[in-house]
Formats: C-alpha cells, structure tokens, sequence
C-alpha cells in the first residue's frame, strides 16, 4: 500500500464511521420531534434499505434478550435521558458503536503496519477508541441535558403554579404548559408532552411522575414528582406544594450562584499566573533586562 494513501484511507474511515453513528443515533430522532411538533403521524417507511433492516434485526434481538435475561438498564437510561428513547435507539447506539470500533481497529493496524510497528497495538488502541468515544460522548450529551431542563425548571414550575391557581386541571396544565415551552424550544417541554399524552392514555398519576423523574434523571424533579405522588396521596392541593417547591428550587439557584461567584477568584488564580503574569512581567522588565545586559557587554 502506498504510504500516502495512508491519510486518505483513515480519514474516509473516521467519517465513514461518524455518519453511521450520527445517523444512528439522530435518525430516528427527526420523526418524534416533528410528531410532537405538528401533532401529524408520518408513514412509516417500509423499504429495502439494509441499515434499516439491520437495525430491524437488531430490534429483535434485543427484544429476545430482554425477554429471556434482566437487560442492562445503564445504556438504556443514559440514551434516555440524553434524549434518545426506546429499543430503537438502544440498536442505533450500538450498530455505530460496533461500525466505529471496527472502523477504529482496521485504521490503527494499518497505521502500525506503516510504521513497522506490532499492528496488535494499533488494532487494541482503535478498539478502544471506537468503543469508549461513542459512551463518552452520550454520557456528555445526558449531562448537558440534565444541566439544561435544572435552569428550565424554575420557570416552567412558575407557570404550572399560576395555571393551578387559575383553576385548571393537572392534566391540562400539563398538555398547556408542555405545548407552550416545547414550541419555544425548551427541553421540558417535550418532556411534559410525553408526560400529558401518558395521562391521556390511561396510565396513572403515580406511574407517570414515576417514569418522569426516571425518564430525566434530574434529582429536583424527581424530588418534585415524589412531593406531587405524596401530596395526590393525602388529598392536598397542589398549588401551594409547588409553590414552596419554586421557591426552594429559587432558593437553590441563587445559592448555586453565589457559590460560584466565589469560585470564580480561585478559578482565574491559575490563568493569571501561568498565562497572564509572565506575559506581563515579560512586557515590564524585558527592555530593562536588554538594556543591562548591553551595559555589561560594553564593559
């Protein structure tokens, strides 16, 4: 093989292997977004293309694996709360995550073979490399989820208190309020969507906040479902419940804040020594230095 055909053939792998992933992860993603959207079913597509009947097969499998053994509910719940739902996805995640490690071993053995290096080295680190990137990257896309609907929550439970107090049912709150921060682009609100249309299909209110604080993994909504599960118990309102969870959750923020206001002197200690400091001690005392090392030349 021509060795400057090396860089070629790599780079067509890593893409290769990143649009396998991306579409298996955000393909299917498109159709449920629209759904939600516009409120209109889409045909499903029934066609002869061998990556959706790969993942069809893929499906299947995991159904029979599910069925016959207890699932590993770590990758499921991770690809859930960063917003990818169902078997479907669980298939997805794992077809890219098999074509990048594949993609991963042939490119690091062939580097080694170049380089008349053991290819065995270069086939581990690729495996390596194209198994753990693609958790890595889900686990951040979760986290950053997770970060977003904490600063969404305030605000969205301010607008569930005040229809409350109008006098609107819960579940209509919710269809309401969903229905209004999803068309804002809002991640609660699509989760409030999914949350009011299980309501509307007939699954209790218990279950429901259940798989709500379960389906985000946001400790404070979970608190918050666990706060509406024992309030609907007892028989108490909602609203004030709510309200004094708000101001909690207000309270929690401002305190997140301050603390990282504090933070903040301690955090620029480091730039400023390292990068900013040298730079202007180099500035100051450069020309001083020139000049006293010309006057001890010339002596």
């Amino acid at each position: 093989m021509d060795p400057s055909l090396l860089p070629v053939v790599i780079f067509a792998m890593i893409v290769l292997g990143s649009a396998t992933l991306y579409q298996s992860l955000f393909g299917g993603q498109r159709d449920l977004d629209e759904l939600l959207s516009r409120g209109k079913p889409r045909p499903a597509k029934i066609g002869a293309d061998p990556a959706d009947r790969l993942v069809r097969w893929r499906i299947r499998r995991l159904r029979e694996t599910q069925s016959k053994t207890a699932p590993d509910q770590k990758l499921p719940e991770t690809l859930t709360q960063a917003g990818f739902r169902g078997v479907e996805s669980v298939a997805r995640f794992q077809l890219g995550r098999l074509a990048l490690t594949a993609g991963g071993m042939v490119s690091g053995a062939a580097v080694c073979v170049i380089f008349g290096q053991p290819w065995i080295l270069g086939a581990a680190g690729g495996f390596l490399a194209g198994y753990v990137i693609p958790t890595i990257v889900i686990g951040r896309l979760a986290k950053k989820r997770r970060r977003q609907m904490t600063r969404e929550l305030p605000d969205v439970l301010a607008l569930i208190v005040v229809s409350l107090e109008a006098g609107i049912g819960v579940a209509e709150v919710l269809k309401l309020v969903g229905r209004e921060t999803l068309r804002q682009g809002q991640v609660l609100g699509r989760e409030l969507t999914i949350t009011s249309a299980q309501m509307a299909a007939g699954m209790s209110f218990e279950d429901t906040l259940k798989d709500f604080g379960a389906r985000t993994g946001v400790d404070e909504i979970r608190s918050l479902a666990a706060l509406l599960i024992q309030s609907e118990k007892i028989g108490a309102r909602l609203a004030p419940a709510l309200r004094a969870a708000a101001d909690l959750l207000n309270s929690r923020r401002r305190l997140a804040a301050e603390e990282a206001a504090r933070k903040s002197a301690i955090k620029m200690l480091f730039p400023l020594v390292f990068f900013i400091l040298p730079a202007m001690l180099l500035v100051i005392l450069g020309p001083a230095v020139i000049q006293l090392m010309e006057v001890f030349s010339n002596r």
